[in-house]
């Protein structure tokens, strides 16, 4: 009995079980559960696989406040604000500028705050990311499938390419998210729902531009990494044939942004070195 008390203990503590096994069980539970708006219980199913490999990844403390605990802070406010159902189509473009600008800005404060002007400069261009994946995939990309393969294409890169750049907290955080969002992309293989991504994906791009702009700070990733992964976005116009049916589309749409997904991993493999795992 000791012994499977054991192994139960170091099973939980492999980040492959805390960012990918566990977050995705969880997510789809809540998928799953029949009652509520799709769209809603979507968004928290993502979010709570968010919380559970945070709360596993950090031990569950978040004080005293930290850039990492700022930003799972921040991304839990976005996506509980994203969920409202009064939320309408100009409130969600203003507070998905005031999530995508304000939460890197917040997270990197104290970094700013020392190196003053050359601080600002250097790191100003983090909210722009950000805002840019919340614009590209927020409620105005007009194909679901498109949103929801390009999500998870930019969570597997970020992840990895943290992975590789030496950040492990950044890399499950990211990796995580994407266990959220596989779990979708599961549900929509079996069901194709329209409404799937409409509440989750301004959220989402800001949690992962936020945590890819974080990376290339305190992991050293290469921003010329996230240059290539904001080309994800992009990918989804690539033509589909259309008499293909909604499943075959989506797995082809979500092959297409792999593609920058993989060149960006090169450039941080080639860039890392020994990263000493």
């Amino acid at each position: 009995m000791t012994f499977d008390l054991m192994w139960f203990s170091q099973l939980l503590y492999h980040p492959a079980v805390q960012s990918g096994v566990l977050p995705l069980a969880l997510a789809l539970t809540v998928t799953a559960i029949p009652a509520g708006n799709i769209a809603v219980r979507a968004a928290f199913a993502v979010l709570f696989a968010f919380l559970l490999s945070a709360a596993l990844t950090l031990g569950g403390g978040l004080l005293p406040l930290t850039s990492t605990s700022k930003l799972i802070l921040g991304a839990a406010a976005a996506f509980v604000v994203f969920t409202q159902p009064a939320l309408s189509k100009r409130r969600q473009g203003m507070f998905l500028g005031l999530f995508a600008i304000a939460l890197p800005l917040w997270m990197l404060w104290p970094v700013i705050q020392r190196q003053g002007v050359e601080g600002a400069i250097q790191y100003g261009w983090m909210p722009f990311y950000s805002l840019y994946l919340a614009y590209s995939l927020g409620p105005m990309q007009a194909l679901p499938r498109g949103r929801l393969a390009s999500l998870l294409a930019l969570s597997i890169g970020t992840g990895h390419c943290a992975l590789i750049g030496a950040s492990i907290v950044y890399a499950q955080l990211a990796l995580g998210l994407g266990a959220g969002l596989a779990a979708l992309a599961l549900w929509y293989l079996v069901q194709a729902r329209a409404g799937l991504t409409q509440r989750l994906a301004a959220p989402a791009a800001i949690t992962l531009g936020t945590l890819g702009g974080g990376a290339t700070v305190f992991a050293n990733l290469p921003i010329t990494a996230l240059m290539i992964l904001a080309l994800v976005p992009q990918m989804v116009r690539l033509p589909v044939p259309k008499q293909w049916s909604e499943r075959a589309a989506f797995v082809t749409v979500s092959l297409y942004c792999l593609v920058p997904v993989v060149g960006a991993l090169t450039v941080v493999w080639r860039t890392a070195g020994n990263v000493g795992y």
